[in-house]
């Protein structure tokens, strides 16, 4: 019996030992983190000229031009005798127009034909002399009528063929293009074999050599006017450029020249090459010594003006009154010093 009990009585300690509550595990002490400084980019408020101003590009070019074309379409071309950069005089032959061996044989025909009808007018009219002659020594009147009705029909032919050789030469002519001035081919077409014509197809472009200015076809040039004066720097010197008037200067040709601005040295010209490229300087206002910053650092919320300024170490707003906005830099008028450092 005791030992029973003894028994039991280890059984309940042993059950009791495995109901008692497990203990936390303990945990590491927390590390301490010391973070780096922030460090920023920075830019510092300077001193100097806020400019607004636009740099067009312009190219130097010959603006007084002539367009060659045929008016007629679908004859075989015969050839084209002028390359882009050759010089040319006024009635020089740019093109001609196939056809000009049957017009040849046609005008060859007709001329033998009115050859002949003068040899008959020729004759017609020696006999009329005589006939004359002998009715004065015979004292018999001579018959007139005849020899007039033949001579009107002997002139109606002739007319008939001196206007089909007219006809001819017209259509002779109207196979060559001829320069309209004396120039520079500026534009050709390049000839090849079955080539023909098209009516209106510009055939080649004759520029004056003595009308060059320089061509603006950029937006800005609407708002250039006539008598305006811009700078341009060339080969280290500064030039005055005057925009002209393009129906005072002559300039006719190209639609597209309606929508550009057309300028001229206001002294005499440097010798420069065509098709010479130049920035034009346009300014439209300053500001000069003052301070600026540049203008991606401004911020606006509203009507809020401000920049971030770095203030013993730290990042703070700065509200500030701004004068001109230039095309890079921004004038500040109030709300900073020349040499604080700002925040990008």
């Amino acid at each position: 019996m005791k030992k029973l009990i003894l028994l039991s009585f280890i059984i309940l300690f042993l059950t009791g030992c495995f109901a008692f509550p497990e203990e936390p595990p303990v945990l590491t002490p927390p590390a301490f983190i010391l973070r780096e400084p922030r460090e920023f980019v920075t830019v510092p408020v300077s001193r100097g000229d806020v400019r607004l101003f636009t740099s067009p590009s312009a190219q130097y070019m010959l603006v007084i031009e002539e367009d060659v074309r045929f008016d007629e379409t679908g004859i075989p071309l015969y050839d084209i005798f002028v390359s882009v950069g050759d010089r040319v005089h006024a009635g020089d032959i740019i093109a001609a127009l196939g056809g000009g061996h049957d017009l040849q044989e046609e005008r060859g025909a007709l001329i033998n034909i009115r050859n002949e009808i003068m040899s008959s007018l020729t004759q017609l009219n020696q006999r009329h002399e005589l006939a004359l002659a002998l009715a004065e020594a015979s004292g018999n009147p001579v018959d007139d009528l005849h020899f007039r009705d033949q001579r009107a029909d002997i002139l109606g032919e002739l007319e008939i063929i001196d206007l089909q050789l007219s006809r001819l030469a017209g259509a002779d002519e109207s196979r060559y293009l001829l320069s309209p001035i004396t120039g520079l081919v500026t534009q050709a077409l390049t000839f090849t074999e079955g080539m023909t014509s098209t009516a209106g197809r510009r055939i080649a472009t004759i520029s004056d050599e003595s009308k060059a200015a320089f061509v603006v076809s950029s937006p800005i040039a609407a708002t250039m006017h006539p008598k305006d004066l811009f700078e341009i720097i060339l080969n280290n010197n500064t030039y005055l450029l005057e925009v002209i008037d393009p129906h005072e200067y002559g300039i006719t040709g190209r639609s597209e020249w309606t929508t550009v601005a057309f300028l001229t040295f206001v002294d005499t010209p440097p010798m420069i090459p065509l098709n010479t490229r130049v920035i034009i300087n346009i300014l439209y206002a300053e500001s000069l010594d003052v301070l600026y910053i540049p203008d991606e650092l401004l911020r606006q919320a509203g009507e809020r003006t401000f920049v971030y300024v770095l203030e013993n170490g730290l990042r703070t707003i700065r509200e500030v009154t701004i004068g001109l906005w230039g095309n890079n830099t921004i004038e500040i008028i109030s709300g900073l010093e020349e040499g604080e450092l700002l925040i990008r």
